[in-house]
């Protein structure tokens, strides 16, 4: 899935996630912003700095709906997550 904005882009994959990994492709823009996933309850259940281009996160969840959310530079991005 595919987030998108003038200078910006953030691709999260895979979605739904079948295993503990994830991955974060995002632009430049997005360097240094932090990557939270929440439970359904909202509580943390993974961070990651985005350092680069591409960004993987082991997201060691049971089965159900997560949110992604990127802070970062004054913007914010939430994404929903389903891990099956």
């Amino acid at each position: 899935d595919n987030l998108t904005g003038d200078d910006e882009f953030i691709k999260v994959y895979p979605n739904p996630m079948y295993g503990p990994d994830i991955y974060l492709e995002v632009s430049p823009a997005r360097f240094g912003s932090m990557c939270y996933v929440y439970d359904i309850t909202g509580k943390p259940v993974q961070q990651a700095e985005v350092k680069d281009d591409k960004t993987e996160l082991q997201v060691n969840v049971p089965a159900g709906i997560y949110v992604g959310k990127i802070f970062g530079h004054g913007r914010s991005m939430v994404k929903k997550l389903v891990k099956l």
